[in-house]
C-alpha cells in the first residue's frame, strides 16, 4: 500500500487563504513496482503543510517546489519501470506546489519535474485524474491546468485519463516482456505531452530488449547528451553497453554515475563488473571489498550468474576471502 496525497481542499474568502490537506491510504491503480510514497521527513513535511493550511498563513510551506529536485537514481542493475530517488519526497513537493499555485505565486520554476521516473509520473497522473474535480475546485480550472503543465507537461490536463490508461498498459506490457507494446504505449504517453526523462529511459529499455540494440544505443546516447547528470539515464545506458559487451564505454559511464552518487551500490558493483570484464581485476577488487560493509546482503545475489565477468570474479584467488568477509558482515561479525 502506498500512502498518497489524495486531495487539497482550499477556499479563498475575504482575501484570506484557508483550508486543509488530507492524506489517505490508497492502493495505486497501477501494476508498476511502487514503493511506499510518504515516509520519514516527507510525511512530517506534509503534516507541516496541513498546519499552514489550517492557520491560513499566506506563505508556501518549506517543502515547496522551489527546492531542487534530486536526480532519480536506479536501484537495480536491471530495473523495470519503477520509482526513482524522489519516492520519499514526491508527495511533499507536489503538496507544496499545490499551495504555491493556490496562493497565486507566479515565480514557480518548471525545471526538475522532467527528471521523474515513469513510476513517479504514473503516481502523479493517477492523483490528478482520480481527484480532478477536487483539484479544479481547489485551484480553479486555470490552476489545475498549471499544475498539470508543471508536473507532467504542457497540455496534459486535457488528456489525463488517456495518460493514466497508457501508463497502465505500458506497465503491464513491460512486466510481461512485451517490449514492442510497452514501447508503443510509452511513445503515446510522450505524444500526449508528458516530458519526464523516465519515459524516455524506459522506451530505450524496450528498444534494447526487443532487439533494436543499435537504435537503443543511439537513443541513450542522445539522452545522455541531453541529461548528462541524470543518474537513471547514465545507469540504463551503461546497462545497454554492458549487455552489448562494450565494457570500456560502460566503465566510463558508470564512473560518472558513481561520482554523482557514491552511495549507489548497484552502480559500484556494475563498475566492478565492467573492470573485471576487461581483465582489470585490481581495479575491480577494491570496489567489491568496499561494498561488503554496505551491501553484504545483496552481494551473494549480485555475484551469482553465468556472465563471463562474474565467473572471472569467482575464479580470482581472493574470492574465497571475499566470501568470508560477506558472511561475517551478514552475521554482524566485525
Amino acid at each position: 500500500m502506498a500512502q498518497s496525497l489524495a486531495v487539497v481542499f482550499l477556499t479563498v474568502a475575504g482575501g484570506l487563504t484557508v483550508g486543509r490537506a488530507e492524506l489517505v491510504t490508497r492502493q495505486p491503480d497501477s501494476i508498476f513496482d511502487v514503493d511506499g510514497l510518504m515516509v520519514d521527513n516527507s510525511e512530517s513535511e506534509a503534516v507541516a503543510a496541513n498546519g499552514i493550511f489550517r492557520a491560513g498563513i499566506k506563505q508556501s510551506p518549506r517543502m515547496d517546489a522551489r527546492k531542487p529536485i534530486t536526480t532519480p537514481q536506479p536501484s537495480r542493475i536491471r530495473s523495470p519501470i519503477q520509482r526513482g530517488g524522489l519516492a520519499q519526497e514526491l508527495a511533499a513537493r507536489f503538496n507544496g506546489l499545490c499551495v504555491q499555485i493556490a496562493l497565486g505565486e507566479t515565480d514557480i520554476p518548471m525545471s526538475g519535474w522532467d527528471l521523474l521516473t515513469t513510476a513517479d509520473i504514473n503516481e502523479l497522473a493517477n492523483w490528478l485524474d482520480a481527484d480532478k474535480q477536487d483539484y479544479v475546485k481547489a485551484l480553479r480550472p486555470e490552476g489545475y491546468k498549471r499544475l498539470c503543465d508543471i508536473v507532467l507537461g504542457p497540455g496534459t490536463d486535457a488528456r489525463m485519463n488517456e495518460i493514466v490508461g497508457l501508463l497502465k498498459s505500458a506497465g503491464r506490457a513491460f512486466k510481461a516482456g512485451q517490449w514492442a507494446d510497452s514501447e508503443a504505449a510509452l511513445s503515446k504517453v510522450k505524444n500526449a505531452g508528458v516530458r519526464a526523462v523516465g519515459v524516455d529511459v524506459d522506451i530505450g529499455r524496450c528498444l534494447y530488449e526487443k532487439g533494436d540494440k543499435g537504435v537503443a544505443l543511439a537513443h541513450f546516447k542522445a539522452l545522455v547528451d541531453q541529461y548528462p547528470k541524470a543518474g537513471s539515464v547514465l545507469y540504463d545506458y551503461a546497462y545497454v553497453l554492458i549487455n552489448m559487451d562494450l565494457f570500456s564505454q560502460a566503465g566510463e559511464v558508470l564512473e560518472r554515475v558513481c561520482m554523482l552518487n557514491p552511495q549507489n551500490g548497484q552502480a559500484a558493483f556494475a563498475l566492478a563488473c565492467a573492470y573485471a570484464a576487461r581483465g582489470q581485476m585490481d581495479k575491480a577488487w577494491p570496489i567489491l571489498t568496499r561494498l561488503v560493509s554496505s551491501h553484504a546482503f545483496e552481494m551473494p545475489a549480485w555475484l551469482a550468474g553465468d556472465k563471463p565477468y562474474l565467473r572471472a570474479i569467482r575464479k580470482d584467488p581472493r574470492y574465497a576471502e571475499l566470501q568470508k568477509s560477506i558472511e561475517a558482515a551478514r552475521q554482524g561479525v566485525q
